[in-house]
């Protein structure tokens, strides 16, 4: 999604008060454009893993988890665990259940086929290739227009009008219901695919019968709603309630109210955001009038009452829901609760809860807000994210303290940073058994501000001993890993923490914990390539590279970082042993990384190094900071937060592996920094490259190192003098090797 696009649906998202546009930071659901680790995914439960996760093998419980998750959590450490079936009766997708809280339609996508093939019974009928169900609500995103329940009772009409009016007047119905139906979704393709333009009604013809003419004013009605002409929709549907004789009278009272359900859910707020927001609410309010007025008649209207409630009543129908939704089975009964329960917890955070359950929830969330971006420019500043932490953490505590109940210990360590635990604390959790849902988590996080206290080998211990557990999900196991990797004492202890199993997101694995024979030895988290290449030297990463059992990508990966770092930094002893594996696979340059080895002195081999560099572009030192970004060697300043196992914890983004040696460390950093400092890819090679062609006309590499530097200039983002060099290449190349066919090759500069 572009940017601006971005942004403005999460400005309508403030204003509506809707989080599902915003960010998880905001205490959302979920949101467009992001990414989770495919390890130990932030924020869902893997499909694989939901059962167990929901029944009380929570495992390392993840602060970033979507609200729905929290749920499941809360109430497995609270000991009402969720069964299969009730999983599968609120049905669970993504961020949300089925029955989605954040939509007034609340029937699934099922009944357009079965429309269409029951419409055929009226013989004058048109063949028609199927209904598009679902239009685009104006704000970069769509919704169910048309849902089951729309053709279910067209369905149902049309079989009790052919036996009322034979099979001329169910075809002039048929052409209304039609003309309905043909403004209920999208038409075109691709970028041209836009909402359906307006198909009206037609007019009956003279001599209609009485129910046909009560039949064609619902369509009406119909044709406007489903069009997004809701005031239009409102007036025509009011008409109809007031209307004693029609059939419609009763659902028509119930559509009124949903005309100004749905106006007030699609208003677009861009111009005028606090007069729109008064108008939604205005509208929000008399359509649960109207639903309090059509509830006698038709009782399905306390759904939408709730629906509205949630929105406009936020805090008392939170205190009404969360009760029961944490303690009571779940059923398809109890769905539309869940999904008000989750808008609302979806909402501002201005809600205030008092209950148990959204106090823990929001406690947990919390625990991740100075590790995740809330907003699209960035995290929150210092002071607020030292606010928040400290608003959670005594939350927690205050829980804590008045009820001893274990899921409250959870959320205090969640919100625990170095230094902060208590002598009472650290003793509590430690206390609590391994039979407990929360014991992994505490211990997770016993072993963590072990750690980032300075006490790797307290942490390590813990560690060891969760890792040799048998019930741990796939995505638990990659977490404990990921804390290994800093705690291990050895180089050998951090390469068994290296390789990890993807976690299974389709279906149910057939062995979870089978994690010896399905590994894949290239699947290493992102976590993995922060440790190596931010703080190890590079006689380390030698030492990991022949001593760890990489398989060929992730050795040539390997190889390729070290002999690049190597060539930067002078070490040409380093650069040679991994030289043979460069060559491989590479019969058009091998004969650089020969002449690479056989320079007289650094001088030469600094410049077969960059003759190599510039013909080989996946050749990367692989920079990264010291703050624990990634910065691209092909882009000055391009920076992007690593994707750890679990959300990124900033304490234990600064450590270091354990195994490390003080000396190791220091030159680590030392390197790291010389690293880090690089200029953009193609500023780095071009002293040397340019100063090289102009006084040795007669190599024969020249004409070709330029073709590949000016062709290397186009994909780098603009840094000053880029173009300048890019052309200086282009001028020497075109006139000391004009007939070459790398200038042939090399038609222009920019």
């Amino acid at each position: 999604m572009e940017r601006s696009k971005w942004m403005r649906r999460t400005r309508i998202a403030a204003i509506l008060g809707l989080a599902w546009l915003a960010s998880t930071q905001a205490g959302a659901s979920g949101y467009d454009g992001f990414e989770e680790s495919t390890f130990a995914p932030e924020y869902h439960v893997a499909a694989s893993e939901l059962d167990g996760f929901a029944s009380g093998n929570v495992g390392v419980l993840s602060g970033a988890y979507w609200h729905i998750y929290q749920v499941l959590a809360y109430r497995a450490l609270t000991g009402h665990a969720t069964g299969k079936d009730e999983l599968a009766a609120i049905g669970i997708d993504g961020w949300h259940v089925n029955r989605y809280g954040m939509s007034d339609d609340i029937s699934a996508n099922d009944g357009a086929a079965t429309w269409v093939a029951n419409r055929q019974q009226v013989k004058a009928a048109k063949p028609i290739a199927g209904v598009d169900t679902v239009k685009d609500d104006g704000n970069y995103g769509s919704y169910l227009n048309c849902p089951t329940d729309a053709f279910r009772n067209a369905s149902a009409t049309l079989a009790d009008r052919l036996k009322t009016g034979g099979q001329n007047w169910a075809a002039v119905w048929l052409a209304g219901q039609d003309a309905v139906f043909a403004n209920c979704g999208m038409v075109g393709d691709g970028a041209d695919r836009k909402n359906a333009p307006y198909t009206a009604v037609p007019a009956l013809p003279a001599g209609a019968p009485a129910w046909l003419v009560a039949d064609h004013a619902y369509q009406v009605a119909a044709a406007l709603f489903y069009s997004q002409q809701y005031d239009g929709a409102h007036s025509a549907f009011q008409a109809i309630a007031h209307d004693a004789h029609s059939p419609w009278q009763k659902l028509s009272g119930y559509m009124s109210a949903r005309s100004l359900i749905r106006k007030a859910s699609l208003t677009t707020f861009d111009k005028d955001a606090q007069a729109n927001t008064a108008g939604r609410d205005k509208a929000l309010t008399a359509a649960r009038a109207e639903l309090v007025a059509a509830l006698p008649s038709y009782p399905a209207a306390q759904q939408m009452i709730n629906y509205v409630d949630a929105r406009t009543r936020a805090a008392q129908r939170l205190a009404a829901l969360s009760p029961t939704l944490a303690t009571a089975k779940l059923s398809d009964t109890t769905q539309q609760d869940l999904a008000d329960y989750l808008a609302i917890l979806d909402m501002s955070s201005e809600r205030d809860p008092k209950d148990a359950m959204s106090n823990w929830i929001d406690a947990m969330q919390m625990s991740t807000a100075d590790s995740i971006d809330n907003s699209p420019e960035g995290k929150p500043g210092a002071d607020t994210l030292k606010k928040k932490h400290g608003d959670a953490l005594a939350l927690s505590r205050k829980w804590w303290a008045s009820t001893h109940e274990t899921q409250w210990l959870v959320a205090v360590f969640a919100n625990l940073r170095k230094g902060e635990a208590t002598d009472a604390e650290l003793k509590a959790a430690a206390a609590v058994p391994a039979s407990s849902s929360a014991q992994l988590t505490l211990q997770y996080h016993l072993a963590r501000l072990a750690l980032v206290g300075g006490h790797a080998a307290e942490a390590d211990a813990i560690v060891g001993k969760a890792l040799a557990r048998n019930d741990l999900s796939t995505s638990s196991h990659n977490r404990w890993l990921h804390l290994q990797l800093l705690t291990a004492g050895t180089l050998d202890g951090f390469l068994a923490a290296v390789p990890r199993k993807a976690v299974n997101d389709n279906k149910a694995d057939a062995v979870p914990n089978d994690q010896g024979t399905k590994t894949d030895a290239a699947a290493n988290d992102t976590d993995v390539s922060t440790a190596m290449y931010r703080d190890m030297p590079l006689d380390v990463l030698k030492a990991l590279y022949e001593r760890g059992k990489w398989s060929d990508t992730r050795k040539e990966d390997l190889a390729e970082k070290l002999w690049t770092r190597a060539a930067i930094l002078g070490d040409w002893a380093t650069a040679d042993s991994v030289n043979a594996q460069l060559m491989k696979g590479r019969a058009t340059t091998a004969a650089l990384y020969t002449r690479f080895q056989g320079a007289r002195d650094d001088k030469e081999r600094q410049l077969d190094a960059a003759i190599i560099l510039v013909n080989t572009p996946e050749l990367d030192p692989y920079p990264i900071p010291a703050d624990g970004k990634t910065a691209g060697w092909s882009c000055e300043n391009t920076l992007s937060t690593p994707n750890y196992t679990g959300s990124v914890d900033p304490e234990l983004a600064q450590v270091k592996p354990a195994f490390l040696t003080a000396a190791q460390k220091a030159e680590g950093e030392k390197q790291g920094k010389t690293i880090g400092s690089l200029p953009v890819r193609t500023a780095y090679l071009a002293p040397v490259l340019i100063e090289w062609a102009k006084t040795k006309p007669d190599d024969a590499e020249a004409p070709k190192a330029l073709h590949f530097f000016v062709a290397a200039t186009r994909p780098v983002c603009q840094h000053e003098g880029s173009g300048g060099r890019s052309k200086e290449a282009f001028k020497l190349l075109h006139t000391q090797w004009p007939k070459t066919e790398w200038a042939k090759k090399t038609p222009y500069f920019y």
